[in-house]
């Protein structure tokens, strides 16, 4: 699968390195595209991908996702992992969610939700810490549907 990742930072640097090992194709998009291999201009990053993570923070994905385009966005798979937190650990969004706002802005899009209830060490192997562990994954269309 063709994977385009929104950040390069740990949360992003983890999902990326655990996706390629599983032998997937992975991209990372940044706004300053350097000489690093697989690392591009996020849309171009976004245009070659199957799936998009956004591995950047929830209160910066939807103004992203905007710069990307909806028409680059449509009919991809958005995988939300964001936390949209304020300094004080405070919810920035109360009753309501990134992915459901993503969902509500770009239709076209597929938008999943989950991974962002943990840390990024967990998200690439959460039996190392915990004997069992249980991941949430949500799709933003059906919270919209039961709420709209």
């Amino acid at each position: 699968m063709n994977i385009a990742i929104i950040g390069k930072g740990k949360v992003g640097s983890a999902l990326g390195a655990k996706f390629t090992a599983a032998g997937h194709a992975v991209l990372y998009g940044s706004r300053t595209p350097d000489d690093t291999a697989g690392t591009l201009d996020q849309a171009d990053a976004v245009r070659a991908a199957d799936v998009i993570v956004t591995a950047v923070p929830g209160t910066a994905v939807v103004p992203t996702l905007e710069a990307i385009g909806e028409d680059v966005l449509a009919d991809k798979v958005v995988l939300d992992v964001s936390a949209a937190m304020t300094a004080d650990c405070a919810l920035v969004h109360p009753n309501d969610s990134v992915a459901r706002q993503v969902q509500a802005r770009f239709p076209r899009a597929r938008v999943v939700k989950s991974l962002n209830t943990m840390n990024h060490s967990v998200m690439v192997d959460p039996l190392t810490s915990l004997s069992q562990a249980t991941v949430f994954v949500v799709e933003a269309a059906s919270v919209r549907k039961a709420h709209g």
